[in-house]
């Protein structure tokens, strides 16, 4: 508790966006700016409201589980098992810094990715539930929070086709 008292000094700043001089943002387009008013900013906002609040959820906890698998298994699990295929004195098994870190990695990192994929796979059901989804498409959707790099192409696979199911016309 005592690390954590120096906490009280810093204060959290809200950052907006600034437009840069001549119109156009750094690494936008030429011309492109800032967004005009009205413009949707969110993915979700056109949404219907019993499709909004899945596909959020859906969308966040997707980022959140991809990231911790991907530093799970290309960072934490090659530290921590490194020594099966090197001689490197800081991959040595009990006493070497990357062996030590990569078990933290191991250790903490897994556990957290177990738990929060299964509050990846409700939401996941949950939306698929909502947007009426066929079985196998959610399927892979709920399979692809187990292979790294995979739920970011998921997320985007489902968010495109509940935006592209919610705004074409229903047949006559």
């Amino acid at each position: 508790m005592g690390r954590l008292r120096g906490l009280r000094r810093f204060r959290v700043v809200a950052l907006r966006a600034r437009r840069h001089p001549g119109g156009t943002g750094r690494g936008r387009r030429a011309g492109a700016g800032l967004r005009p008013p009205g413009t949707v900013w969110h993915v979700t906002n056109d949404l219907p409201e019993d499709l909004r609040t899945p596909l959020r959820a859906y969308r966040f906890m997707a980022t959140v589980v991809g990231l911790l698998l991907v530093v799970l298994c290309l960072v934490g699990l090659p530290l921590h098992y490194g020594y099966l295929v090197s001689d490197a004195a800081w991959l040595a098994q009990g006493s070497g810094e990357g062996y030590e870190a990569g078990e933290f990695i191991s250790e903490y990192l897994g556990v957290a990715h177990g738990w929060l994929y299964m509050i990846f796979l409700f939401c996941a059901f949950w939306l698929s539930r909502r947007a009426d989804w066929d079985i196998p498409f959610t399927a892979v959707t709920l399979l692809c929070g187990t292979v790294p790099l995979l739920s970011f192409w998921a997320e985007r696979r489902a968010t495109e086709r509940v935006r592209t199911e919610v705004h074409e016309p229903l047949p006559a």
